[in-house]
């Protein structure tokens, strides 16, 4: 799991996890007031960068819950085609039946409290690569889900399946979207994607996915 935050305010306004703790300390401002002062500032000013939560194949499957394990099942294994991003270097691969896979994001966790999502809502953007084998036809399938506390679906990404067929240039492509003025309640994210090949033929000829990522970004970004 990759973390980089590039921020002037941090969004966890919890003493003991803000990184100016010893100013705030220094200066004894309640934190009621410091909320209060922090979501009057404009959201631009809040966050200037975007912080990331991604997963690489590199990382292998820490992090993510197999949903579906069809075929033959999940397997990392190294692009066919080079990358886009030369760091990137191994990559999931699918079978011959439906192979999916999903990761569940605390907002909380992550350093996000519940009023700054609420009143700063920063547009969170989402992104994912996925290609095809040259030689068997593929589908590619993304969902993404903003949920609340109680985990009910309050937005969902959720574009039409993603078909290649077969003698194909087996490109890399990348699938983004970006979720604004989704209004109050947003607690978790949910990352779903995968796919399967659509010959039926056995092994790892499905589509490849790899370099998935979740970022929380100023408005004006």
């Amino acid at each position: 799991m990759k973390r980089k935050m590039e921020a002037t305010q941090s969004s966890d306004l919890d003493a003991q996890n803000h990184p100016n703790t010893a100013f705030l300390q220094a200066t004894h401002f309640p934190l009621d007031i410091l909320r209060k002062i922090l979501l009057n500032v404009p959201p631009h000013q809040v966050v200037r960068g975007c912080r990331l939560v991604c997963h690489e194949a590199d990382d292998g499957f820490n992090g993510w819950t197999i949903v579906e394990n069809g075929g033959d099942h999940w397997k990392i294994e190294a692009p066919m085609v080079s990358h886009p991003e030369e760091e990137v270097q191994k990559n999931f691969v699918t079978s011959y039946r439906m192979c999916l896979k999903s990761q569940l994001i605390n907002l909380r966790k992550e350093g996000y409290n519940f009023s700054f999502m609420d009143e700063i809502q920063p547009h969170i953007r989402i992104s994912d690569w996925y290609a095809p084998r040259y030689d068997c036809g593929s589908e590619y399938l993304i969902i993404v889900e903003l949920l609340n506390n109680r985990r009910k679906v309050l937005q969902k990404f959720a574009p039409e399946t993603v078909t290649f067929p077969q003698w194909n240039d087996q490109p890399w492509n990348q699938m983004t979207h970006v979720f604004k003025d989704y209004g109050p309640g947003v607690r978790y994210i949910r990352f779903t994607h995968g796919g399967k090949d659509t010959q039926f033929w056995a092994g790892w000829y499905g589509v490849r996915v790899t370099d998935s990522c979740v970022e929380l970004c100023p408005a004006d970004d």
